[in-house]
């Protein structure tokens, strides 16, 4: 497998993470309500259980995309050198797939919580249909809670692997400033982090707002980096 592949792999997965977050139920696009709040965030789903059920699985493809270009691309460039930027670089791939699998766990805990609305919306039975609008609720919470884990290890991941690319990458061309930009990703999420944490007071959207804003930023550099893949540019190649 080539990293031209791999690049190609990675373009694949960020379109695919896009048009799941936009088209999701309760998003963007389509019927757009306060993801923090639940009864909305639900009844969003709850009106098109169908589209929700494809778009978590367009965004599990996604990330499976996006480590198998990590896994078979630019895992492999690690072995051509040595030194701290390139160790750096080999544990922000694990620690991106790392995240990646958290955060398909959480994609598959969402399919559960749509089935369980969309079988009580179906059954004519009140004390049933509650049981299982407690029991979606009650897996909606968990979700979340396995969500959490994923926003500290990214910008921890971004920063890696910004940091290892760009010291690999010679020339100041497109993949090398993609490369400084996922720096930048994982200085401003980590401080996100950090003030959402401290001050739990504040408003939740507005952090909820600026993290996807770098989760959107971050996916661009990534489309970046796999079209520099894709061209062979300097540093991203079999022959570096």
């Amino acid at each position: 497998m080539t990293i031209k592949h791999a690049g190609i792999a990675l373009i694949i997965g960020v379109v695919f993470s896009f048009a799941s977050g936009l088209l999701f139920p309760g998003n963007v696009l389509i019927n757009p309500v306060d993801q923090l709040d639940y009864a909305q965030a639900i009844g969003a789903i709850a009106d098109a259980p169908e589209v929700a059920h494809v778009m978590i699985s367009l965004s599990i493809f996604g990330m499976l995309f996006t480590a198998f270009a990590f896994i078979t691309g630019i895992y492999p460039l690690t072995n051509q050198s040595t030194g701290v930027a390139n160790t750096l670089l080999r544990f922000g791939i694990m620690l991106s797939v790392f995240e990646w699998c958290i955060l398909i766990i959480g994609d598959g805990m969402r399919h559960i919580a749509v089935h369980l609305t969309q079988r009580a919306s179906a059954t004519t039975d009140a004390a049933e249909a509650t049981m299982l609008s407690g029991l979606s609720l009650d897996v909606w919470v968990s979700l979340v809670a396995v969500f959490m884990a994923f926003v500290p290890i990214f910008p921890i991941a971004s920063f890696l692997v910004g940091i290892g690319l760009a010291a690999r990458i010679p020339t100041t061309n497109l993949p090398k400033l993609a490369s400084y930009g996922l720096v930048i990703v994982g200085i401003v999420g980590f401080i996100i982090y950090f003030l959402a944490t401290l001050a739990p007071s504040d408003d939740p959207n507005v952090y909820l707002t600026i993290y996807n804003l770098l989760l959107f930023f971050g996916a661009i550099c990534f489309a970046v980096l796999g079209y520099g893949m894709i061209k062979g540019q300097d540093g991203l190649t079999e022959e570096a």
